[in-house]
C-alpha cells in the first residue's frame, strides 16, 4: 500500500526548550493516526510541523513521496497537498456553506468547483443547508462544513487539531462517528490531535502516545490500551490500578494471589490491573475484598474494593450486579497481566 506520509527523526527546539524530539512514523494511504498526550507534550507542535506552519529543527517530512521539509528542503503549506481542520473551524462568516467549500477550489473552472462542492455537501450530508451562513448552522454542522472544505481539494493527508473540543459531550460522540464515517468514505489519510483517551481509541487505526516531546508508544488502539509499554502510558490511556508484587518468570505473586504475566519479569514489580478486568462475585475468586464505595453510572458502576492486604482497587462492573457498601465479595482477574519494574 502506498505511503501517504513519512516522518523521520522530527525535532523542534525553541531556544533551549525541546518541544518535539526524534519523532518518527509513517502512514499508509487511508490510515488514521491519533496523536495523544497531556498538555505541552508536543502533539500540536508536531501537527504544525507536518502542516508547514513551523520549520523543523531537525528531521525529514515526506508527503505522498515528496520531500517537503528537512535537509535544506522547505515546501510552503499551500503546496504540500495537506488539508487542515482547526479547533475553531475558521469558516468565513460572510460566505455560505457552499461558498466556504468552493473557496478551497480556487484555480478550478466554475463547472468543476460547482460539481465538487455539490459532491462534498452530499458527502457531509449538508445538501439542504448549502445556502446558510455559519451563524445559521449548529456547531456540528459548522464542523462538517470545515471538514468538507478541507477535503474538497483532495489532500493527500488531512490534519485535525482537537476538532471536537468546542462541542458538548453528547454532540461530541455523534460527531466522532460522523467524521470517522466521512473520512472512511473519502479514503482519507488523517492525523488527529486530542487529549481525550476515548476519542483516540475510537478514531484511530494507530495511536501515538506523546510525553515531553517524545513518542512513548505507537501501535493499534488495542495494543496501546491492553499492552502499554510503560506505567505512564497505562495511566494516561485509562483508569489503572497498580498492585505491588514479586515476579518470577511469567508469574507474579501479589495480593490477588499468583497470577500470569504477559511477559517474564524478575523481582519487585507493579502489576497493571484495569478496572474492567476485575470480576466480582466470582465463583473462582481466590481473594476476598470489601466493598468500600459504589458509584452508579447507568451503563456501569465503579466500585472501590479493599483487599485483606489493605490495598484499594477500583473495579468497573455491570450495573445489574447488586452490591452494597461493606459487603464482602469474591474477586478474580482476567489474565495474563502486564507488569512493570518497581521504581
Amino acid at each position: 500500500m502506498q505511503t501517504a506520509i513519512e516522518v523521520t527523526s522530527l525535532s523542534k527546539l525553541y531556544g533551549e526548550t525541546i518541544a518535539v524530539a526524534d519523532v518518527s512514523f509513517s502512514l499508509a494511504s487511508g490510515e488514521i493516526l491519533v496523536l495523544i498526550g497531556p498538555s505541552g507534550c508536543g502533539k500540536t507542535t508536531t501537527l504544525r510541523l507536518l502542516a508547514g506552519l513551523e520549520h523543523p529543527s531537525d528531521g525529514v517530512v515526506n508527503v505522498g513521496g515528496q520531500h517537503v521539509a528537512g535537509g535544506g528542503v522547505w515546501v510552503p503549506p499551500e503546496q504540500r497537498r495537506i488539508g487542515m481542520v482547526f479547533q475553531d473551524y475558521a469558516l468565513f462568516p460572510h460566505l455560505t456553506a457552499a461558498q466556504n467549500i468552493a473557496f478551497a477550489l480556487k484555480g478550478q473552472s466554475f463547472a468543476q468547483r460547482k460539481e465538487r462542492t455539490r459532491y462534498m455537501l452530499t458527502l457531509v450530508e449538508l445538501d439542504e443547508l448549502a445556502d446558510r451562513y455559519p451563524h445559521q448552522l449548529s456547531g456540528g454542522e459548522q464542523q462538517r462544513v470545515a471538514l468538507a472544505r478541507a477535503l474538497a481539494p483532495k489532500p493527500i493527508v488531512l490534519l485535525l487539531d482537537e476538532p471536537f473540543s468546542n462541542l458538548d459531550a453528547a454532540l461530541r460522540k455523534s460527531m466522532r462517528a460522523s467524521v470517522l464515517s466521512i473520512l472512511r468514505k473519502a479514503k482519507t489519510t488523517a492525523v488527529f490531535v486530542t487529549h481525550d483517551q476515548e476519542e483516540a481509541l475510537e478514531l484511530a487505526d494507530t495511536v501515538a502516545v506523546m510525553r515531553n516531546g517524545r513518542l512513548q508508544q505507537i501501535g493499534s488502539p488495542r495494543e496501546v490500551y491492553l499492552l502499554p509499554t510503560s506505567a505512564s502510558v497505562a495511566a494516561f490511556l485509562g483508569e489503572a490500578n497498580f498492585l505491588p508484587g514479586i515476579a518470577s518468570g511469567e508469574t507474579v505473586h501479589c495480593a490477588l494471589g499468583e497470577l500470569k504475566l504477559v511477559s517474564p519479569h524478575k523481582g519487585k514489580v507493579r502489576v497493571l490491573i484495569r478496572p474492567e478486568s476485575l470480576i466480582l462475585s466470582s465463583p473462582t475468586g481466590i481473594s476476598t475484598a470489601t466493598v468500600e464505595a459504589i458509584r452508579f453510572l447507568g451503563h456501569d458502576q465503579l466500585v472501590d474494593l479493599r483487599l485483606s492486604s489493605g490495598e484499594v482497587l477500583q473495579a468497573r462492573v455491570t450495573p445489574y450486579l447488586e452490591l452494597a457498601q461493606g459487603m464482602q465479595t469474591k474477586l478474580s482477574v482476567r489474565q495474563p497481566l502486564v507488569a512493570y519494574p518497581a521504581d
